[in-house]
């Protein structure tokens, strides 16, 4: 009879693990130190990060959300809301700009801020 040994593989490379509810902490983490790390190799300082920006749509996915909704008879009340909550993604943009602007502004090559949110400028 063989005797046959269970080898483990290494958890950093099981990906049934780390896309698990028991690694969601570590998932969380790696948000914030893959993006730390990439920010030192690229000797970027100075960042602002928005939080919250990500779930939110844009004013034009949020009309065409809202024109699909009444056409194929969705949830209009729902599709209202996401436009009305649309007005913060186009508030983070503006920000995330004039931000931008500033930052280019600034004396010396060594102070340029990296604007991070879900919105795209």
């Amino acid at each position: 009879m063989s005797k046959r040994r269970y080898r483990a593989i290494k958890a950093y490379e099981n990906e049934q693990f780390l896309k698990s509810a028991d690694a969601r902490l570590l998932r969380i983490l790696s948000e914030y130190l893959e993006p730390e790390s990439r920010f030192r190799a690229l000797d970027l300082k100075d960042t602002i990060v928005v939080f919250g920006s990500a779930r939110i749509r844009s004013r034009e996915q949020a009309e065409a959300e809202l024109k699909e909704a009444r056409a194929a008879g969705g949830d209009v009340a729902r599709a209202e809301r996401t436009l009305e909550m649309s007005r913060y993604y186009e508030a983070t943009r503006a920000l995330a700009y004039r931000l931008t602007e500033w930052s280019k502004g600034l004396e010396g090559h060594d102070r340029r801020f990296c604007i991070c949110s879900g919105v795209v400028v």
